[in-house]
């Protein structure tokens, strides 16, 4: 964490005890990605590799949400997994409300997004039904209704894009290239 004149960097103490993880040294460039902050500035979700015993990568990807003090203090940080089974889960983003995060999975080499609220255990993310072979690109509308997604194809050729309806799941495609994002304009 830096102040806005770039002095005085301090890193976070997230995840403590990650240099003892059995795998640390071989995937060491591998820990403390995506990082997403609330709007507050408070919390932080990140995803880092943790050891996953039932997962056939392990170690696997997990999200973590940690809840920073305004000295740049961590006063919480606490792994948030939806499945065991899941080789991978990560890539998370906030919903507009910041009630809820919208996050990427890998199971068996199948890539899906998965959406789920905060309130609850992150056991009960639901499968928006978007899958696909590799990462799956997506941003959240500014109302937080609905995602474009960018799924990569099989061999060759440009993703397909559609919008994904966050309440029904009703997946819509779109005739857009990739790389499209959100406006958000003024009523």
């Amino acid at each position: 964490m830096v102040g806005r004149d770039g002095l005085h960097p301090q890193r976070l103490d997230l995840d403590p005890g990650f240099r003892s993880d059995t795998d640390y040294l071989s995937h060491r460039d591998e820990y403390f990605s995506g990082p997403a902050w609330a709007s507050d500035g408070r919390r932080l979700l990140y995803y880092t590799l943790e050891p996953a015993l039932t997962s056939a990568t392990n170690p696997g990807f997990r999200i973590h949400l940690a809840e920073i003090g305004p000295a740049g203090e961590v006063l919480s940080d606490q792994v948030l997994e939806s499945d065991r089974s899941h080789d991978n889960e990560f890539n998370a983003s906030w919903l507009p409300t910041e009630d809820g995060i919208l996050f990427q999975v890998v199971k068996g080499g199948r890539h899906a997004l998965a959406i789920a609220s905060l309130g609850e255990t992150l056991g009960t993310a639901r499968d928006l039904g978007v899958h696909g072979a590799d990462w799956i690109s997506s941003i959240i509308a500014p109302d937080g209704q609905s995602v474009i997604v960018a799924v990569p194809p099989v061999v060759g050729g440009l993703q397909s894009m559609s919008m994904v309806d966050l309440k029904s799941f009703t997946d819509t495609p779109l005739d857009v290239r990739p790389d499209v994002t959100w406006q958000r304009v003024a009523r």
